[in-house]
């Protein structure tokens, strides 16, 4: 019974590896395609560095042609006899802008208004009203009449 079946076996064997060896190949070829993917990303990439690097060397090389040509007009400026035009200039070069305020009721500070907003907050979730007589003083929100918004005691 074995030698009739030995040749049986060996068939199934022989398949059983043909098999492994047909998935062992699909990965093979898909492990390829994400080598090949992988190195035209990084192909890529470094095209996008090297692009970059010549982009800020332009940038770098324009700011210093500008900066060159500001002073030569300013050196032109203060030859002329305009000291007093070219301290002004360098002098609003130097400073801030302006705040912009945005309505006359953002005259507060801001830091004070944080803080009322969260003693508001500390109020509403606070349910323990001991614990809240006994507390800390609460800052209350300026009033229309002209609060200043000092701590009640």
């Amino acid at each position: 019974m074995n030698a009739r079946n030995a040749p049986q076996r060996l068939v199934n064997v022989v398949q059983l590896f043909r098999i492994r060896v047909a998935a062992a190949e699909a990965r093979l070829k898909v492990m390829r395609e994400q080598a090949r993917e992988a190195k035209r990303r990084r192909k890529e990439a470094k095209r996008i560095a090297q692009s970059a690097r010549r982009r800020f060397k332009q940038a770098k090389a324009d700011l210093s042609e500008l900066r060159e040509a500001l002073a030569g007009v300013e050196a032109k400026l203060f030859q002329a006899g305009g000291r007093a035009l070219a301290r002004k200039v360098r002098r609003t070069k130097r400073s801030k802008p302006a705040p912009v305020r945005k309505s006359p009721a953002a005259n507060s500070p801001r830091p004070r208004r944080k803080q009322q907003r969260a003693s508001a907050s500390r109020r509403r979730r606070n349910t323990n009203t001991r614990a809240a007589a006994s507390g800390p003083a609460m800052i209350t929100p300026p009033s229309a009449a002209g609060d200043a918004g000092l701590p009640t005691s």
